[in-house]
C-alpha cells in the first residue's frame, strides 16, 4: 500500500509500517465509534477492489481500549467490501472482524513487536519478555562454570537486555508488579554474571558490571526521548503534547534559571495516569540535574545519564537494621 495514500482513503487516524496498516479512532460510545469504523472500512475496502488488491481478513483485528472495570456493550465489527450504499450487496463480501478482548485465547495484540491489551496494563507483553529471559537464564546457569565473567555479559547484552530495552517507554507503562518482576529477572542475570550468591545485594554488581537497574534503564530511555524533544531534534512535533513551564507562565519562571528546562506536568487524579507518557516522561525529565538537560549532544546526554545514573548507586548501604547478607563474614 502506497504510504500516504491511506490517510486519503479513510477518516482513521493510520500508521503505516510496510504492509501492516493500524487505523485509530477515539470516542465516549462504541456504537458510534462502531459504526463509523465499519464504513471507513468499507471505503478502504471499495478502494482495495479497485486497484486489485485484497485484505487478509483473518489476520485483521479490532481492539477497544478502555478502563479496567468498565464494561462495553456488544458490537460487530465488519469489513464490507461491497460499495458504499448498494441495495442488493453480496453477502459474500461481508466478514466479521475478530474482536480481541481480556478472555481471547491470546488476550493482546501484536504490534511491531509490543503487545497491547485492551486496558493498557501491558501484562500479556511482561509476561512474554519474562519467559524469553528466563529461557536465557537457564542456558546462562548451565554455562556460568565454563564461560567467564565477560562471556556471560556478552550474553546477557545480546540475549537479555535487547527485549529488555525494545520499547520500554512504551510497556514500562505497565504495573510496578510487572516492572519488579522483570527487574528480579535481571538481577538474576547480574548474580549470575558476577558469580554472586543467588541473595546477594544487586547494587554493587550493577555498579562493577557498568550495567543500570532495569528501574533506571527506564527513566534512562525515557530522557532520551525528552532530550530530543527539549532540544528540538526529534522527528514527530510534540508541541501540543509537551510544553514547558516557562511557555505556560512566562511571568513566574523567567527569573528562575534551574526551572527553564523544566516540562509541564499536567494533574491527573489516578495512579494509573501517572504511569502514562504526558505525565510519567515530563516528571522523569524534570527530576534528572539541570546541568545535563542543557546538554545539546545527544550521545554525550546519553553517556553522562548513565553514569549519573550509576553513581547514585555507587555508595550502596544496606538500610536493613539486621541483614544476615551482610552479617555473612
Amino acid at each position: 500500500m502506497i504510504p500516504g495514500t491511506v490517510s486519503k482513503i479513510y477518516k482513521l487516524f493510520n500508521f503505516l509500517f510496510a504492509d501492516d496498516t493500524t487505523g485509530l479512532q477515539k470516542g465516549a460510545n462504541i456504537s458510534e465509534i462502531g459504526s463509523f469504523i465499519n464504513i471507513e472500512l468499507q471505503k478502504l475496502g471499495m478502494w482495495l477492489r479497485a486497484n486489485k488488491l485484497s485484505i487478509n481478513v483473518s489476520k485483521t483485528k479490532v481492539m477497544v481500549f478502555h478502563p479496567k472495570g468498565k464494561k462495553l456493550e456488544h458490537f460487530e465489527f465488519l469489513f464490507d467490501n461491497n460499495d458504499v450504499g448498494m441495495d442488493n450487496p453480496d453477502p459474500s463480501l461481508i466478514n466479521p472482524i475478530e474482536r480481541i478482548t481480556n478472555f481471547s485465547k491470546i488476550p493482546a495484540f501484536k504490534m511491531l513487536g509490543v503487545w497491547f491489551d485492551e486496558n493498557l496494563t501491558f501484562d500479556y507483553h511482561t509476561r512474554k519478555v519474562k519467559a524469553k529471559i528466563s529461557s536465557v537464564l537457564f542456558s546462562m546457569r548451565k554455562a556460568k562454570n565454563i564461560l567467564s565473567n565477560n562471556a556471560l555479559k556478552t550474553i546477557y547484552y545480546a540475549l537479555v537486555h535487547p527485549h529488555l530495552l525494545y520499547c520500554l517507554p512504551v510497556y514500562s507503562c505497565t504495573s510496578s508488579k510487572n516492572i519488579l518482576m522483570l527487574s528480579k529477572k535481571q538481577k538474576d542475570c547480574i548474580r549470575i554474571i558476577s558469580n554472586a550468591n543467588y541473595n546477594a545485594h544487586s547494587q554493587p554488581l550493577f555498579y562493577t558490571l557498568s550495567i543500570l537497574p532495569f528501574e533506571y534503564l527506564i527513566k534512562h530511555q525515557i530522557s532520551l526521548i525528552m532530550h530530543s524533544i527539549f532540544h528540538r531534534s526529534s522527528i514527530i512535533s510534540y508541541e501540543n503534547h509537551f510544553r514547558l513551564k516557562s511557555e505556560i507562565n512566562p511571568i513566574t519562571y523567567s527569573l528562575r534559571n534551574e526551572n527553564t528546562a523544566d516540562f509541564y506536568v499536567p494533574r491527573v487524579r489516578t495512579e494509573f495516569l501517572k504511569r502514562f507518557p504526558f505525565f510519567k516522561f515530563a516528571t522523569y525529565w524534570n527530576s534528572i540535574e539541570f546541568y545535563l538537560r542543557l546538554l545539546p549532544n545527544k550521545v554525550m546526554f546519553k553517556t553522562n545519564l548513565k553514569y549519573f545514573f550509576l553513581s547514585q548507586i555507587a555508595e550502596f548501604k544496606c538500610e536493613k537494621l539486621f541483614c544476615y547478607i551482610c552479617s555473612k563474614t
